[in-house]
């Protein structure tokens, strides 16, 4: 159990700089936080590749947790941001700013979600055409 909660902080703690240096350097001023957006839709299509990824081709089920714990739940979880994602929806809210509190939130969820699927598909295609399936 201790070793499953040090890879999710080590990957959480790289995952945090990762998105941190990221917004440091691409300061985008924007109607709508496009940089928070991107980083939550990379780590989308990422999470859809490392899921599938590892369901065809690992076989050690000890590993595969392990780089699960580590990339997904901790790198992965902490690149990307529900909280600032949730936090500007309700600014745009407060600030009754109703075209971008809708199109945003819009905007990320579709996008997520289609994402993620492109990521699955990407990694089923490519270990799939490797084996000659």
């Amino acid at each position: 159990m201790l070793k499953s909660y040090g890879l999710i902080f080590c990957g959480a703690v790289l995952g945090v700089l990762l998105r941190i240096t990221i917004t440091e350097i691409l300061v985008i001023d924007t109607k709508i936080p496009v940089v928070i957006m991107s980083i939550n839709l990379l780590g989308c299509f990422l999470l859809g590749i490392l899921t599938k990824t590892l369901e065809l081709k690992m076989l050690d089920t000890v590993k595969k947790e392990q780089i699960r714990l580590f990339l997904g739940v901790g790198l992965l979880g902490s690149f990307t941001t529900y909280s600032a994602f949730a936090l500007d929806t309700a600014v745009f809210i407060t600030t009754d700013d109703l075209p971008r509190a809708l199109l945003y939130p819009l905007i990320s969820i579709s996008c997520g979600v289609l994402l993620a699927w492109s990521g699955i598909w990407l990694a089923t295609k490519i270990f799939t055409e490797k084996n000659g399936n």
